[in-house]
């Protein structure tokens, strides 16, 4: 949670907790062995269907199979046990499982239930008379998760010490930016990130390099910035820096700037609020930008809090809420926008396109996370125009951002089990 008299905007927006790091997360791949011993008389060996396999954290992997063979032709019969360790466990909670090759062959395993925190393991079937065959098991963490529609999915190929960042996207501490819907890596050494904003079709997110670089992800792909000498991502394909500029055309779009509020996109295009080192203020857009009050707080948009415990609209200098002690970040769709708010009564509303409305189901304590949700004491994720709980158990929370397909918010897990 940010308080209006101190809010900083920084390239991201998470949760109210200190972010964690934690140590790199990598998957080898272990070689099957499927040869036949010589002491093997009869020539049996055993055999995985695949020399590894992976999965998710809390979910399960299905479709194992263990082949004897001698000489190349299937042998029925056969008893296999097969063994699990490290947290692995076959349906049931067992970490060995036994069965008989059918005629063709083929002893089908249970499904494999992937721990919560994944890693690295083994799964190793073995016969009489026969060498060992053995495959890698890899999971990735099922700590990590996204909201959409209503619906929580476990986020893939995330690994431990991530952050979630925006929309299903995760930052691990290798530094590569994770999509959670593929498990795909969207961009390589990052150091920090700003907003990912769609708008017209396309979605932007600017990024820093761990090598000072900059560069910005559009709809995916990483695309080198032009004009850009200094200062962090803010938002869209936008770094703010004493002289803010978008990178996409090396436009330089204001200058002497001391503080950035968050960027949005809407009717008005793609906007965001700045104060000077005067205490002037303006809200800028790709095309220009325009004077507005003087020594006001920049939150997003056309939006500033002043010192009165206001919310303000810059342009038309009209007061969007009253009694505000906090606010959270801001959310756009390319047409509409949300603004989560905590009143200094106790109470909770939330902007949506310059108007205020009540929220349902807020409890008290609850803190303004990102669009129309809060956080509440208990780290259960509610949307505050419809009073939906979204997620429980919360840990650490990334912010609402829009692809032009759907909307989504990502976060990790503080519980002990799956």
């Amino acid at each position: 949670m940010s308080t209006p008299s101190s809010r900083q905007h920084h390239p991201t927006r998470v949760s109210r907790r200190a972010l964690l790091a934690a140590s790199a997360w990598s998957v080898p791949a272990i070689a099957l062995t499927t040869s036949s011993p010589a002491f093997a008389a009869s020539g049996l060996t055993l055999a995985l269907d695949r020399s590894s396999y992976s999965g998710t954290g809390c979910s399960t992997i299905s479709g194992a199979t263990v082949s004897a063979t001698d000489s190349g032709a299937p042998v029925g019969g056969v008893a296999v046990t097969a063994l699990l360790a490290d947290g692995y466990t076959f349906v049931g909670g067992s970490t060995s499982a036994t069965g008989t090759t059918t005629s063709s062959g083929v002893f089908r395993l249970p499904d494999i239930n992937v721990p919560r925190d994944g890693g690295l393991s083994s799964i190793t079937a073995s016969a009489s008379g026969a060498q060992s065959a053995t495959a890698s098991l890899a999971g990735s963490s099922g700590l990590f998760r996204y909201t959409e529609g209503g619906s929580i999915v476990t986020a893939k190929g995330v690994p431990q010490g991530a952050r979630p960042i925006a929309h299903s996207l995760f930052l691990a501490s290798d530094g590569r930016l994770i999509d959670g819907s593929t498990g795909g890596t969207l961009s390589s050494n990052v150091d920090t990130v700003g907003q990912m904003i769609y708008v017209s079709g396309t979605w932007r997110m600017p990024i820093k390099k761990s090598d000072g670089s900059f560069v910005y992800l559009e709809n995916g792909t990483e695309i080198a910035t032009t004009g850009v000498l200094g200062g962090a991502p803010l938002g869209y394909s936008i770094f703010t820096s004493d002289s803010p500029t978008d990178g996409a055309t090396g436009k330089i779009l204001t200058q002497n700037v001391r503080q950035s509020g968050e960027v949005i996109s809407n009717s008005i295009g793609v906007v965001f609020p700045v104060r000077n080192s005067d205490g002037a203020t303006k809200w800028v857009t790709l095309q220009k930008a325009t004077n507005g009050g003087s020594n006001f707080t920049p939150v997003a948009g056309r939006i500033f809090f002043t010192t009165f415990s206001s919310l303000i609209d810059g342009k038309a200098d009209t007061t969007l809420a009253n009694g505000v002690k906090s606010y959270g970040s801001a959310y756009s769709d390319g047409s509409h926008y949300r603004l989560p708010i905590e009143k200094t009564d106790g109470s909770f509303t939330y902007l949506e396109d310059d108007s205020e409305k009540a929220t349902v189901g807020v409890p008290s304590g609850s803190t303004p996370a990102s669009s129309s949700c809060f956080l509440t004491g208990d780290n259960r994720l509610v949307e505050g125009a419809s009073g939906a709980v979204l997620a429980t158990d919360v840990d650490k929370l990334g912010t609402w951002a829009f692809n032009g397909s759907t909307a989504r918010i990502p976060y990790s897990l503080s519980g002990s089990s799956c």
